[in-house]
């Protein structure tokens, strides 16, 4: 399997994993803002018991070390004990990843309209939705969970739009590398004169 084409299948497993992460953040967000309130507490509880353990286990250990851990440790302990009085704080921070993700795609787009692709128009669109839903989910103008579902939904578009560029971006650069012909270039003894002596 080629390189090209090993790609291709892992762009489009990861589009996939996208739309269904989407399905499950529109079909129930309830469950998807717990999960990640769960993962991301957890991640930061035990990334600051190890700032915690490497401050008193080194004597080269800055005093930094130890309040980034107690602090870390603390919000991750918030996260997993009071999920729902942080949940805001967790929306603005994926609506700024989902912004930059949209600002990116915007760039994307120009640069294939620079191209010459006449995809561009549509990856215009897809970053604008993007970008839209990341300000909608900072702003959280509705309240509740309906963040999530605005992410669910950005999630699956994202994830259409990664595997429509899998199949009109790797698979005809793939095609063009398979059919382009081998040049060998064949050199005769008869081309060339040897003088001895």
């Amino acid at each position: 399997m080629g390189f090209l084409k090993r790609i291709h299948w892992l762009y489009l497993a990861s589009s996939l994993v996208l739309i269904a992460l989407g399905v499950v953040c529109v079909s129930n967000p309830a469950f998807i803002a717990t999960v990640i309130c769960y993962v991301a507490g957890v991640l930061l509880l035990i990334f600051g018991i190890g700032k915690v353990i490497r401050y008193f286990a080194s004597r080269n250990a800055f005093v930094d070390t130890l309040v980034l851990g107690v602090l870390f440790g603390m919000i991750g302990f918030i996260l997993i004990t009071k999920p729902d009085q942080v949940l805001n704080l967790i929306f603005i921070f994926i609506g700024i990843l989902i912004l930059l993700d949209g600002i990116i795609k915007l760039k994307n787009s120009f640069v294939a309209r620079a191209g010459g692709s006449r995809d561009w128009i549509g990856l215009l669109v897809v970053a604008v939705i993007v970008m839209a839903f990341g300000v909608i989910i900072i702003a959280n103008p509705f309240g509740g969970l309906v963040p999530i579902i605005i992410l669910g939904v950005g999630v699956i578009l994202d994830g259409l739009q990664n595997a429509y560029s899998a199949f009109r971006g790797v698979l005809p650069l793939q095609k063009k590398a398979e059919d382009k012909p081998m040049v060998q270039k064949n050199v005769s003894v008869d081309d060339y004169n040897v003088n001895e002596g």
